[in-house]
């Protein structure tokens, strides 16, 4: 689990921490969702939240890292034989795509952004998924 940092950006670069933007399955960097103080799930990537390269997609921020870390706990207790490239697989494909910012589009398998990722944990959706 990496926080990709506070340094924003517009795409045109990767801004993101070197350990954030290792390929490896299980290693995720994550970004800083602001719900606009709506209470929903339509929100927005915080300014400051680091974005990747349009090309190589990933964020994050370190507030959002031990949340994630939490729910990766989580779901490991519902599949304590999962791997690591599982867990990331489970949050990845249940993610909630909303509709603030980069489109999203096909790459290495699933459906993600620039500037959010493959969207917003879906802990629910996840747990399901890797317990099924």
């Amino acid at each position: 689990m990496w926080a990709a940092g506070n340094d924003g950006g517009d795409g045109s670069a990767s801004l993101t921490n070197p350990p954030g933007q290792d390929p490896t399955p299980g290693i995720v960097s994550v970004a800083s969702y602001f719900d606009q103080a709506t209470g929903t799930r339509d929100g927005v990537v915080s300014d400051y939240s680091s974005r990747g390269n349009r090309n190589e997609p990933s964020s994050g921020t370190s507030m959002a890292a031990p949340h994630i870390a939490g729910i990766v706990a989580q779901l490991f207790h519902a599949d304590p034989s999962a791997t690591p490239g599982q867990i990331e697989a489970a949050l990845k494909s249940t993610a909630h795509r909303y509709t603030n910012g980069a489109a999203y589009s096909a790459q290495e398998g699933y459906t993600t952004s620039f500037d959010k990722g493959t969207g917003l944990v879906d802990v629910v959706a996840a747990v399901d998924k890797i317990a099924a």
